[in-house]
């Protein structure tokens, strides 16, 4: 199962344990697949890590995400691993959304925090 990391609106990292058992020929590479919320396939990814760590990019903010992997050697691409953990791709610098009002008079500050209304 891959681990994600470093999650942004746009990007992620993954990570993950090679397989067990290469079947008699070394692993050459790794098919990683992701899928939203929407849809639910699975799609692979344009490029094909040779390592067990990727930067995944062009990912939607705010869209929902799982990742799985799969082994390729010579004899072929095995059957996919369990998927991660479902993620939402946003920025880790927001934790609350909703709207920020500031008042600032000579002598207080004062900040409070309401509902998006969007």
């Amino acid at each position: 199962m891959p681990e994600v990391t470093e999650v942004t609106s746009e990007s992620c990292r993954l990570a993950w344990s090679a397989p067990r058992s290469d079947g008699g020929s070394p692993v050459t590479g790794y098919v990683v697949e992701r899928r939203t919320d929407v849809g639910g396939r699975w799609i692979p990814l344009k490029v094909k890590p040779t390592t067990n760590e990727l930067d995944v990019t062009d990912l939607f903010d705010g869209q929902k995400y799982e990742f799985r992997v799969s082994a390729e050697n010579k004899a072929g691409v095995g059957k996919p691993g369990e998927p991660s953990a479902p993620i939402v791709a946003k920025s880790p610098w927001s934790k609350y959304h909703g709207i920020v009002h500031i008042v600032h008079t000579s002598n207080n500050v004062e900040a409070t925090l309401s509902n998006a209304t969007n």
